[in-house]
């Protein structure tokens, strides 16, 4: 009775141990990076706004935190850059993102505020440019994206 039931059904138990599989491949080859990485752009993306105001008069304790975090932001965005994950590398190619600039406009940032400049307009344009590269641009006008992503053309 058993056997018979096997022999039967062995296609469908088989279909099924087939498709936990590749379901649990997909989930960690392009599920778990992307999560990771939205995880991470908004930790970025909370790092530059928290810290790109930092200039010579905040305290010593304030800049090297401020430093720190934004080093290690830019570093989260060059890893995920330069991972070669395909899940991520499709994403951010549907969603127009640049990972590398936004990395570099971060490092911008830091260096800024490591080197003493207290010019926050450039800092500020920075920061925005930022968020450009990271899609975050709710509250800019399409004027100020133009204007942002002439600057960073400039840049490169």
């Amino acid at each position: 009775m058993l056997w018979e039931f096997i022999a039967q059904h062995w296609i469908s138990g088989l279909v099924g141990i087939i498709g936990g599989i590749l379901a649990w491949v997909a989930s960690n080859a392009f599920g778990k990076p992307l999560t990771d990485f939205w995880s991470d752009r908004r930790e970025v993306l909370q790092t530059i706004e928290e810290h790109w105001r930092v200039s010579t008069t905040s305290s010593q304790k304030r800049t090297e935190e401020a430093l720190e975090h934004l080093r290690k932001a830019s570093s989260i965005l060059a890893a995920h850059d330069s991972a070669n994950s395909i899940a991520i590398n499709v994403y951010c190619w549907a969603r127009c993102y640049d990972l590398a600039m936004a990395s570099q406009l971060v490092r911008g940032i830091s260096a800024h505020i490591a080197e003493g400049y207290d010019v926050n307009e450039i800092r500020k344009n920075n920061m925005e440019a930022a968020r450009l590269k990271l899609g975050a641009t709710r509250g800019m006008t399409k004027a100020r994206r133009a204007e942002l992503k002439k600057l960073v053309e400039e840049k490169r």
